[in-house]
């Protein structure tokens, strides 16, 4: 049995806080994925699944410029 010492359970907390706060990846993650069922997004269809693609490209292209707008004023800001 290991011992450690009063509050080492929670010693780490501060390092799923930084993980929690940041901004969701939209080209890393995906977005219909988590909109639309399994049995949509992960259909055999070809014809369906490049559609799929190309509208989750337009709102991640649309989602990117609205980043942009909320930082016009902030010169230094850097579109990642």
């Amino acid at each position: 049995m290991r011992y450690r010492e009063n509050g080492m359970k929670y010693m780490n907390n501060c390092m799923w806080e930084k993980k929690i706060q940041e901004p969701y990846n939209y080209n890393r993650n995906g977005l219909l994925q988590h909109i639309m069922s399994k049995n949509i997004s992960q259909s055999n269809n070809i014809i369906l699944n490049k559609l799929l693609y190309y509208y989750e490209q337009s709102i991640i292209y649309l989602l990117k410029y609205v980043d942009r707008l909320k930082h016009f004023k902030d010169y230094h800001w850097s579109n990642r």
